[in-house]
C-alpha cells in the first residue's frame, strides 16, 4: 500500500488531515501516559503496545531493541541499527567473546572467554558512525567531500 492510498484511506474514514510520518518526527511527551490510565480509548491493559504492559518508555525502548536484536540477528541489520541508536560503544566491545575452542570438556568449551585476534576491534566515535563513500563516487561527483576520519 502506497502512502497515497493510505491518507486516502484515512480521509475516506473521516480523517481530513491525515498525512504519513516518519516515526522520528514524531516527539515523545511522558505528559500524555497519565491519560493512559484514564481508559478513554478500552485499550489500557489489554493492548501490548499501551500501558502498563509496555512499560516505561526506556523498558520498551529495550524491548525494542532486544526484538530487533534477536529476529533480525542474521539479516544484517544490527550493523545499521547500533549506529542509528548511538550504541554501538556499548555493543561492540574492543574484545568480543566466545567460546573456549581449546577446551577439551563441555564445562571448559562452553566457558565464555576473550576472542582471540589478530588486531584489537576499536569502534572510534565520531569516525565509525559514518561509511567511507566509495573512491569512485567522489571521483563521479566532485562536490562530494569524504566522511571524516576516511
Amino acid at each position: 500500500m502506497t502512502w497515497e492510498e493510505m491518507t486516502s484511506m484515512a480521509a475516506e474514514e473521516g480523517f481530513a488531515a491525515a498525512v504519513v510520518t516518519d516515526t522520528k518526527d514524531i516527539p515523545f511527551d511522558p505528559s500524555f501516559r497519565p491519560l493512559c490510565a484514564e481508559n478513554l480509548c478500552g485499550k489500557y491493559g489489554a493492548n501490548y503496545s499501551c500501558p502498563p504492559d509496555c512499560g516505561t518508555p526506556d523498558e520498551m525502548r529495550a524491548r525494542i531493541y532486544n526484538e530487533r536484536r534477536v529476529e533480525l540477528a542474521f539479516e544484517e541489520h544490527r550493523f545499521f541499527d547500533v549506529r542509528r541508536w548511538k550504541i554501538a560503544e556499548k555493543c561492540l566491545r574492543p574484545i568480543p567473546k566466545a567460546w573456549n575452542i581449546e577446551g577439551d570438556t563441555p564445562e571448559k568449551f562452553y566457558k565464555l572467554v576473550d576472542m582471540k585476534e589478530n588486531d584489537t576491534r576499536i569502534f572510534t566515535t565520531p569516525k565509525h558512525y559514518w561509511l567511507a563513500i566509495p573512491n569512485s563516487q567522489l571521483n563521479i561527483n566532485g562536490q562530494l567531500v569524504q566522511n571524516p576520519g576516511y
